[in-house]
């Protein structure tokens, strides 16, 4: 008697995570900006998005072109900004806009503070004597807010609002006074795909 043999192939799914690192910089005008306790918003001075509280209550900071599909894992997100004050005091609280799609900044009054902001925020508080720039603790939570709108899409636009609070003394140059050194946005995230594997 004359045996078959049969070849089974078997697909079986696996889950592939991959790990990117994204950085974007502030790269327009009234891309960042800062509001007064009266409301009055500036996108064209020298200290955004971080000044005194004497001087701004509210700063803002947009990040355009954000590739991280909707529903990514955020594992971390950071702003640096960057002062040639050797001292100075950072005291903030950092939210991102809960939007889809964040617009520029406008002159229109509370045109920061008059924003959605996340339920998620991070208190930044620190002095610090670092030239080279500053980097906030992650606001992972609060992007990921964003990246979990069900309107979200990469490739759109992301705003970071700072609530200035009452020991800030800090001054971070905005992209009217240096381009180099206006506020970066860095975020590390994380996929997961299904990847086929063969067995016999």
């Amino acid at each position: 008697m004359r045996m078959k043999t049969f070849l089974i192939i078997l697909f079986a799914p696996i889950l592939a995570v991959a790990q990117v690192t994204v950085s974007y910089q502030v790269d327009a005008s009234t891309d960042d900006a800062v509001e007064t306790a009266a409301g009055s918003v500036s996108t064209t001075g020298t200290g955004a998005p971080i000044a005194t509280k004497a001087q701004v209550n509210w700063g803002g900071a947009r990040f355009l072109n954000v590739l991280i599909p909707q529903g990514a894992t955020i594992v971390s997100a950071t702003l640096t900004c960057v002062d040639t004050v050797a001292a100075r005091v950072i005291d903030a609280t950092i939210y991102c806009e809960a939007a889809d799609n964040a617009a520029t900044f406008s002159t229109a009054s509370n045109n920061i503070s008059g924003r959605t902001r996340t339920s998620n925020s991070v208190a930044w508080d620190v002095a610090s004597t670092n030239t080279s720039g500053d980097v906030s603790p992650s606001l992972a939570a609060s992007l990921q807010e964003v990246i979990n709108r069900t309107g979200w899409v990469s490739g759109n636009s992301i705003v970071v609002i700072l609530s200035i609070d009452t020991n800030g003394t800090a001054v971070s140059r905005s992209f009217n006074a240096n381009p180099t050194k206006a506020a970066i946005l860095q975020i590390t995230y994380t996929t997961r795909r299904l990847r086929r594997s063969f067995s016999f």
